[in-house]
């Protein structure tokens, strides 16, 4: 089972790498080349969080727990896709010579009469080639700005960099979500979340006292989550209480979380207001039914 996590991730990186050399044939546009003024790299971002998301799912699936090499194998599978990209079209450009006219093309298939470029150059000297000779396209609302801008020089190499940053932290911000999860050690199982209630936070210090009083009893826990107060569509602030569990041992959590909705209505948590309280497992097993 150990080793499941790290297959999917190489299948992911595959994949990813794939699907994005594929967009960029179809469409003519290097999406992993993708940035916001030439500083903020969405695409190497995406290309990277995709690239690891298959170790991230084989540990959740496997309920593998997450250790510390687990991070610099992540970003690997990043630089997999990433690089997965270049060679694909390393693998499948072919050129032609015919009166002096060189003309490339990229297809599976090996047309007659035409050179791979894998045949005539090693890839590290196809990747210095392809930065050396790098160019940008303004784009506003998918509408192109003007002619494509040459890079060339320091000036390519600070994007490159750039990108190989942006494969970094894509690939870092999934697996930092899943060392995120709580982990019981005892059992080997990721904790699972489940919403109790979304209340108003009126009085809540009274409540959590309440709580702490009964933790040993499930009934009156009960009682005092349906007397929390409903909210409504309209309310800018909640609070939500949530019960974090190990599905084995049913070791758990209560945890209190308070969100304020943003100018469009967006929740966001306000995390210096979580609390968390331990509770035993046979009130958690009240509280799920099991």
């Amino acid at each position: 089972m150990k080793i499941i996590p790290y297959c999917l991730g190489l299948l992911s990186a595959s994949i990813t790498a794939f699907i994005v050399y594929s967009f960029n044939q179809w469409s003519e546009f290097q999406f992993h080349t993708l940035s916001i003024l030439f500083v903020f790299p969405v695409g190497a971002l995406i290309i990277g969080f995709f690239g690891a998301s298959g170790l991230f799912l084989g540990k959740k699936w496997t309920n593998s727990k997450m250790y510390q090499q687990d991070y610099f194998i992540a970003v690997l599978l990043g630089f997999i896709a990433y690089f997965g990209i270049y060679y694909l079209s390393y693998s499948f450009t072919y050129f032609s010579n015919d009166l002096d006219e060189v003309r490339f093309i990229t297809q599976f298939e090996r047309p007659q009469n035409y050179i791979s470029i894998s045949e005539t150059i090693p890839f590290w000297d196809y990747l210095v080639l392809i930065n050396n000779s790098s160019s940008s396209q303004l784009m506003l609302k998918g509408v192109k700005l003007g002619d494509p801008i040459e890079f060339g020089g320091i000036f390519s190499k600070i994007i490159f960099l750039i990108q190989f940053i942006g494969v970094v932290i894509g690939a870092l911000a999934i697996m930092l979500f899943l060392s995120s999860q709580k982990y019981c050690e005892t059992c080997e199982k990721y904790y699972l979340e489940k919403v109790l209630k979304r209340f108003k936070p009126i009085n809540l210090e009274d409540i959590v006292n309440r709580m702490n009083q009964n933790l040993g009893d499930g009934i009156s826990l009960n009682q005092e989550i349906n007397q929390l107060s409903p909210i409504n569509k309209e309310d800018k602030t909640y609070g939500q209480l949530d019960l974090e569990y190990c599905p084995k041992c049913h070791k758990a959590n209560f945890v209190f979380k308070f969100f304020e909705k943003n100018a469009k209505g967006v929740p966001n948590e306000i995390n210096d207001f979580r609390n968390t309280i331990e509770i035993k497992a046979q009130v958690a097993r009240a509280l799920l039914n099991v």
